[in-house]
């Protein structure tokens, strides 16, 4: 009887085995007909490359958002640049449009059938060639896009992971400082304290940024970046907003932070502008420290809105301290978090000029901009304090506090950072000092 089963059994297995060679198991879907701008980058390596279905692994299309201007000439005349974001990392490149570029806007969303096209090097960028008006979709309109904070050193140290970038540099130098008073028409030198990190900013003659005038004190210089070679960098840039006479005066490199300090500490900020104090990244007492590579994380309460935040203590905070008598100006915070899913997502900024009796508001109700599931980290748009008066030629201590609430379950991540190798500065204050 025994044997008999046993011969059953290894019949069923042998015929179950047959009938898996007999009929393979197959995977129905459909691929993506998009790909990311970096998965194109990285298919040149130094020769064109004809983009086929095959080397774009069955995908047709590239999006993204429009970063340039034909009104105001911060590109080569004819293309139009765009950038996407793929794992939080942010890539761009040039298209070749002719006449047709006229007719895209800063912030169109778009979408290029790239099939067929060409993958060259032409004015200082990546460029794809053969585009033309049929293979360009506008998606959607308005878009407004940050810039990535980044160094003139980094811009030197990896070109490639900035080519085509809406940029932003602080603190550049005239490198001729008779250049001062003047207009900005035509190409300016600048740098970020030695010669051997020149960079040029390029504004068309003509533009309403040829009229501007060039200030004498350091300057932030927004722009798309490109490169010629090893040695012609250059960053042209958009509006007038994107000029603009300040400088950062604080930062924060989460990178340092976690291979220095403990989770469980404090976090200094890593650049200090002259005659300012230390400065010291703190949690409030509902916080509880969370470890997180290259980020300074807490596990927050569940707050349902702001009265409940500040009654018990969810903020970060950090002091500005003047010293030697100087005067500092914070023109404007810029910030990078990630927050996790269920964790708060509402956000306001305040600040106190006694000590941390009072506090003012030197924000709106903000809510977190980005993906929950990025792990990196989104940097926040440009938070704008110019016009906040306490915050303008101040002599004396002022204390920076967020505020952040609305999370659905206890214990979920609202973080800063991550400092990334394309952002060294999870939190960037920038200002003047005088």
């Amino acid at each position: 009887m025994m044997k008999t089963i046993r011969f059953i059994l290894i019949a069923l297995l042998a015929a179950a085995c047959i009938a898996c060679e007999e009929a393979p198991r197959e995977f129905v879907g459909t691929l993506s007909p998009y790909i990311s701008i970096y998965d194109v980058r990285n298919l040149y390596d130094g020769e064109d490359v004809v983009l086929t279905s095959e080397n774009l692994s069955e995908a047709s299309m590239i999006v993204g958002v429009v970063n340039s201007s034909a009104t105001d000439g911060n590109a080569p005349e004819g293309t139009v640049v765009i950038q996407n974001v793929r794992r939080s990392v942010t890539s761009g490149i040039s298209i070749e449009l002719g006449d047709a570029s006229s007719t895209l806007d800063l912030g169109d969303s778009i979408a290029v059938n790239v099939v067929g096209k060409t993958l060259t090097r032409q004015n200082g960028a990546l460029m794809i060639r053969g585009i033309s008006s049929e293979d360009v979709e506008v998606l959607s309109e308005g878009h407004t896009l940050s810039p990535v904070s980044v160094t003139i050193d980094e811009l030197y140290e990896n070109p490639e992971d900035y080519e085509c970038l809406y940029v932003s540099v602080s603190n550049c130098l005239l490198s001729d400082s008779e250049m001062a008073g003047q207009k900005y028409g035509g190409d300016l030198t600048v740098n970020a304290g030695d010669e051997l990190s020149d960079i040029i900013i390029s504004v068309r003659d003509g533009s309403s940024i040829a009229d501007l005038t060039i200030p004498e004190t350091p300057t932030t210089y927004c722009g798309l970046f490109f490169y010629d070679d090893d040695v012609t960098f250059r960053i042209m840039p958009v509006t007038e907003d994107d000029i603009i006479a300040r400088y950062m005066i604080l930062g924060w490199d989460m990178s340092w932070y976690y291979n220095n300090y403990e989770y469980t500490e404090d976090c200094p900020a890593y650049y200090v502008r002259e005659n300012i104090g230390e400065c010291v990244l703190k949690r409030g007492p509902s916080l509880e420290s969370q470890t997180a590579s290259n980020a300074f994380s807490s596990a927050w309460p569940v707050d349902a809105d702001l009265a409940s935040a500040q009654a018990n203590g969810s903020y970060y905070e950090f002091s500005i301290v003047p010293e030697n008598g100087a005067e500092i100006s914070v023109y404007s915070i810029d910030i990078a978090l990630r927050v996790q899913t269920s964790a708060p997502d509402k956000y306001m900024w305040f600040y106190s000029i006694d000590g941390g009796e009072t506090f003012e508001a030197m924000s709106e109700m903000l809510t977190f901009q980005g993906s929950k599931s990025d792990n990196d980290g989104i940097m926040q748009p440009t938070l704008d304090v110019s016009s906040v008066t306490a915050l303008q030629n101040f002599t004396t201590p002022v204390i920076i506090r967020l505020y952040a609430w609305g999370a659905t379950q206890e214990g979920r991540s609202f973080r800063i950072g991550k400092t990334l190798s394309t952002r060294q500065y999870a939190v960037a204050i920038e200002g003047e000092v005088s």
